[in-house]
């Protein structure tokens, strides 16, 4: 009899064991469902919070020019992006370093870049940017008054040029929020444009 009663005892205990593993099981398969679906939603939100554009707007463009650029040449390039929005152009400004360039062959491009690092206060500026079947070199303001880096530029027969700066000034509430890569892709068509970079204003949540 008390080896009965103890058996029946342990078969119970075993029971609510089994029982509590089942409970615990289903919590947590309907904690992970409940986080996959919440997950799910924070995610479609930060994905659509995280556009830069929406962040960040446009508040101006400077856009750099081949030295032969009028200041009409340089208005009709802006209107191509403007879409009838309305902007100020401030044309050939002195406010921006590097206002000098080179350009180079590209197939002789990499021999006669190393002959301009050779100049003895050569300085590294932007990236070179390929214009059809040439580089444009920004060249560090100072050097131009370099005579070593004067003879390079002769025996390596390259002109040394000056590029119109500009600066595009927003002045219409239609700019915010514009696509900066459709506006950088479209001003990079025209052959006179060497050079885009954009200042930023953070929007106000309200």
């Amino acid at each position: 009899m008390p080896f009965s009663f103890y058996s029946s005892i342990e078969n119970r205990n075993q029971s609510n064991k089994i029982i509590a593993i089942a409970i615990a099981i289903v919590i947590v398969l309907l904690s992970i469902g409940i986080a996959v679906i919440i997950g799910g939603v924070n995610t479609d939100t930060l994905t659509n919070e995280s556009t830069a554009d929406e962040i960040i707007s446009i508040g101006g463009i400077y856009v750099d020019l081949t030295d032969n650029t009028t200041e009409k040449e340089a208005i009709a390039t802006v209107d191509r992006i403007a879409n009838g929005m309305e902007y100020r152009l401030k044309y050939n400004t002195d406010d921006i370093a590097n206002s000098y360039y080179v350009e180079i062959d590209e197939n002789n491009y990499t021999y006669k870049r190393d002959k301009l690092r050779q100049a003895e206060k050569w300085i590294e500026t932007s990236t070179d940017t390929k214009k059809g079947k040439y580089v444009i070199v920004s060249i560090w303001d100072p050097l131009v008054e370099e005579e070593d880096f004067l003879i390079i530029l002769e025996k390596q027969n390259l002109c040394l040029k000056k590029r119109i700066n500009c600066y595009v000034v927003f002045e219409d509430e239609k700019w915010m929020g514009q696509n900066k890569e459709k506006i950088k892709e479209e001003l990079r068509k025209n052959e006179r444009v060497i050079g885009i970079s954009f200042d930023y204003v953070e929007m106000n949540d309200g």
